[in-house]
């Protein structure tokens, strides 16, 4: 689910980023010929793709946002609904953000504890290996689950966990001692994220440089 919306992101981020360059390669290659009279067709070709990573690109996002909200609702709802007990796992913080529209769970309730919710990713300790995972918590528990905060997760599915506030300070303590976190954990797909920002920008680039250097050449 995370690495969905992650690519998500970084599509919209990329569809906009290929509007600028190609604005900015059409600026560069009209100050090389010295004729302007190519330029404004290609500046409102990269307005337009400007303007439609914003009117559909960021609705399509949102829209993938909200999904995914829906899907970690529904599989947490089922967890606790269950009452099973997952997998036990330890669990380190990566980032929260709100979640106003879904509920709040905690393992060991029947149900939602809270209307609004927070959208925590989290890296687990598996028994599978360190793994990002994500949580639905409740919005109180801001303060607990800041960014770096450690904390003990019931796993629901694969990538889908319930935090365990049944853990007390001691446990909690134990947990940040793992020597475990000085290994190897789950990124943010760096690598990734500069292919597809990196390319949209060379691309826009060499599209605008190279339409206005053939429009200037053949209409000069």
């Amino acid at each position: 689910m995370y690495l969905r919306l992650l690519r998500a992101s970084v599509l919209l981020n990329a569809w906009a980023q290929f509007g600028v360059f190609l604005l900015f390669g059409s600026i560069w290659a009209t100050n090389v010929l010295g004729d302007i009279a190519a330029l404004p067709p290609l500046m409102l070709v990269a307005i337009l793709v400007m303007v439609s990573a914003l009117a559909i690109g960021l609705p399509l996002f949102f829209r993938e946002n909200r999904r995914l909200q829906g899907e970690l609702a529904t599989v947490s709802a089922a967890y606790a609904a269950s009452g099973a007990e997952g997998a036990f796992a330890p669990a380190r913080v990566v980032r929260s953000r709100p979640a106003a529209k879904v509920p709040g769970f905690l393992a060991g309730y029947p149900t939602a504890v809270e209307p609004t919710a927070r959208v925590v990713v989290l890296n687990a300790l598996t028994e599978a290996g360190a793994r990002r995972i994500l949580a639905l918590a409740p919005a109180s528990w801001r303060e607990s689950l800041g960014n770096r905060a450690f904390a003990a997760v019931r796993l629901a599915s694969a990538d889908v966990a319930l935090i365990d506030g049944r853990i007390d300070a001691g446990t909690l303590q134990q947990i940040g001692a793992d020597s475990r976190w000085n290994g190897r954990m789950p990124g943010e797909h760096v690598g990734m994220q500069l292919a597809w920002m990196g390319g949209a920008m060379l691309l826009g680039f060499a599209i605008g440089f190279g339409l206005t250097w053939l429009l200037g050449t053949v209409f000069a």
